[in-house]
């Protein structure tokens, strides 16, 4: 008889349970090969949490990409491999060439 009172002082039952529409929004995409014009394309999380995207020509192709790239990061996440080489910036190529570049015009 509790229940039956404390239902009418608040005027609702309270459920614990999450709406299911609730619980579609806080569950995770699955990833996987979409179609992107004539191509398929994939996007994933790189090692530094960006959104990357690449296309592919066939469906099985862009799927092995995407087991690839997935497991790729999950190792250098894990410490079994190492992190790729940052980037080279335009500075650092203009002072390697110009560091190489031959002292004497070619006229001569």
């Amino acid at each position: 008889m509790e229940d039956a009172t404390a239902t009418e002082q608040i005027g609702f039952v309270v459920d614990a349970r999450p709406r299911p529409e609730a619980r579609s929004r806080t569950m995770a995409k699955v990833a996987k090969p979409r179609k992107h014009g004539s191509r398929w394309q994939i996007n994933f999380l790189d090692v530094d949490w960006n959104r990357r995207f690449e296309t592919f020509a066939t469906p099985k192709e862009a799927s092995a990409a995407l087991a690839l790239r997935k497991a790729e990061v999950e190792e250098i996440r894990a410490g079994a491999r190492p992190r790729p080489p940052d980037p080279h910036t335009f500075s650092d190529h203009s002072d390697d060439w110009l560091g190489h570049r031959t002292a004497h015009k070619r006229s001569q």
